[in-house]
């Protein structure tokens, strides 16, 4: 399955440490990750991680990034959405492999999203309760998911097909270069049905916050060898999430 990294140049630092979270904590993930790049293509990274990477030459906006990265695939394809400014601290890894096996067995093209983690805030609304009786319960092996339109965070790691990313991205209008932060006024529910499995099997870093590094981020950057570019200040902020 392609896992589709919204990132650029700037970032290319945070998309492979990205990865090489993935690839430490969920070494089997059965994830191709697609890296765009503008001007400098980020070639050690593919030397680094091989076949788990393909890299995309894209435009610099938002919009030209995702176009250039899905262009070749189907409405109804599922990929895995993960864009550079979050990163995994933590996964059971037998059971992301579940989900990802419950993702790939989905047949019902109403489907649009299944979430890792169970989305916040929807337990203690009158909305969930209803839809705990009502609403679509699926069960696989051991897992239990619901669904859920109680809670929007379109830019955790998670399965999307296409056609709701493409619409998502069609709601979006086009912020200035490095500032995503604005699209967050456009974030909506999408046409489709959204699945959650009902515990949370991850937890997420933040890597950045307006351009400058987490403390956490930076530190998981020294615990892995790796270096932070010196366009990245740092900062004191943790931000952790779930």
């Amino acid at each position: 399955m392609k896992a589709i990294v919204l990132s650029c140049d700037k970032y290319h630092a945070m998309a492979e440490h990205m990865i090489l979270n993935y690839q430490t904590l969920w070494p089997d993930n059965q994830l191709t990750f697609r890296i765009p790049w503008n001007e400098k293509c980020p070639n050690h990274i593919q030397d680094r991680f091989g076949e788990k990477v393909e890299l995309i030459q894209t435009g610099l906006k938002f919009k030209d990034t995702f176009s250039g990265l899905t262009s070749d695939l189907n409405d109804n394809d599922w990929v895995y959405w993960c864009i550079d400014d979050k990163y995994p601290i933590d996964i059971d890894p037998q059971k992301a492999q579940q989900v990802f096996d419950f993702v790939q067995s989905i047949q019902d093209p109403n489907i649009i999203n299944t979430c890792f983690h169970f989305v916040r805030g929807i337990r203690n609304s009158a909305e969930y309760m209803q839809r705990e009786k009502i609403g679509l319960n699926l069960f696989f092996d051991n897992l239990k998911f619901i669904e859920h339109n109680g809670y929007i965070n379109h830019w955790l790691h998670q399965f999307f097909r296409v056609k709701a990313l493409r619409e998502f991205w069609s709601k979006m209008k086009e912020p200035k270069q490095y500032q995503a932060r604005p699209m967050d006024e456009h974030l909506e529910l999408l046409t489709g049905t959204y699945l959650t499995l009902d515990h949370n099997i991850c937890k997420y870093g933040e890597s950045t916050t307006k351009g400058i590094i987490t403390n956490n981020c930076f530190e998981s950057f020294q615990n892995l060898n790796m270096q932070v570019p010196a366009h990245f200040l740092r900062g004191k902020r943790r931000t952790v999430i779930i």
